[in-house]
């Protein structure tokens, strides 16, 4: 199960509807895209800082090679570490960036996938404005009891109600 970090616009209220749809979930640990396409990631996540920062680090390597005349096979096994350090702090740098851009820690959310760690992560919330679709429960209970008999082939779960 993976944890995710929740943050929310600095330009909303916190709990309310707004911020809760707005809210980025950051993955916490390995990042595939940035080891396989950093610089497209970098963009699509509008992380400007470290998009520098990256293509400073690749042109410092290639200083570095130039003008220190590495033994063969060092550059390339220096280049793959980075590109796996990279990947592992990935998500560290778009919380930091977030952080940065004055997004508020909305809290931790764990889950098998962004989806599951979405619900559990909300489940628990209050949100000001929201107005849920589903009657209250009082409803759903006396519309239970109401009705002596189960449609379908499985019987109630709790047993008859009385």
């Amino acid at each position: 199960m993976a944890s995710w970090s929740v943050y929310e616009p600095r330009e909303t209220e916190p709990q309310t509807f707004e911020a809760a749809d707005r809210s980025a979930f950051v993955k916490d640990g390995w990042c595939w895209p940035a080891l396989l396409i950093p610089p497209i990631w970098l963009v699509y996540r509008r992380m400007w800082v470290v998009l520098l920062g990256w293509l400073g680090a690749l042109a410092a390597m290639s200083v570095a090679e130039r003008m220190l005349a590495p033994p063969a096979g060092l550059v390339p096994v220096l280049e793959v570490m980075f590109a796996l350090w990279f990947a592992l702090e990935a998500n560290a740098l778009r919380r930091w960036t977030l952080a940065r851009q004055g997004w508020r820690f909305a809290g931790i959310a764990a889950g098998a996938d962004r989806v599951d760690a979405e619900q559990r992560f909300f489940a628990g919330r209050a949100i000001e404005g929201f107005v849920s679709s589903a009657p209250p429960r009082s409803a759903v209970n006396a519309r239970s009891r109401s009705s002596e008999t189960v449609i379908g082939v499985f019987p109630e779960p709790y047993g008859p109600v009385r």
